[in-house]
């Protein structure tokens, strides 16, 4: 945390002593650091989330000539999704799930897939499309009809 206001602290500090000096002050971004430059005279900020968290919003931002900053403040999300559940099943992650990420999933001996045979986490922390199950297959044979499955 020290080390973020540190960063924060130098950051503004490069902002408020450049030609951006109206823009408005930035609000921190918490599990950020940011690193400002000043670029033929226009402040170019960049923002870099802290190892498990990614970046919602534009990595880079710049003090435009209406001394306005070109886009909202990004946000930092922790990173890891729901972890995936397969009763009856396995899927291809063998760890904590991350933003974009895409796993496969397969049923065990006697059951059948129902859905998809993957899915990838948003960056709303969602699976599209939907995780999927697995159903047994003695079930489907008992549900049949003599000569008819």
């Amino acid at each position: 945390m020290l080390f973020w206001f540190m960063c924060y602290l130098v950051g503004m500090w490069l902002i408020s002593g450049s030609a951006a000096q109206s823009c408005p002050d930035l609000l921190p971004v918490d599990n950020s650091i940011f690193v400002a430059e000043d670029v033929n005279g226009q402040v170019l900020g960049t923002y870099v989330c802290l190892a498990g968290y990614h970046l919602v919003g534009e990595k880079t931002i710049f003090c435009n000539a209406s001394k306005e900053w070109n886009t909202p403040t990004p946000k930092c999300h922790l990173g890891h999704c729901p972890d995936p559940v397969l009763v009856n099943g396995e899927f291809s992650s063998p760890g904590p799930v991350n933003v974009t990420d895409k796993i496969t999933f397969k049923c065990n001996e006697h059951y059948i897939l129902k859905g998809s045979n993957w899915s990838q986490c948003l960056e709303d922390h969602t699976w599209v499309p939907p995780l999927p199950v697995c159903k047994s297959s003695k079930y489907n044979r008992n549900k049949c009809k003599p000569q008819r499955c």
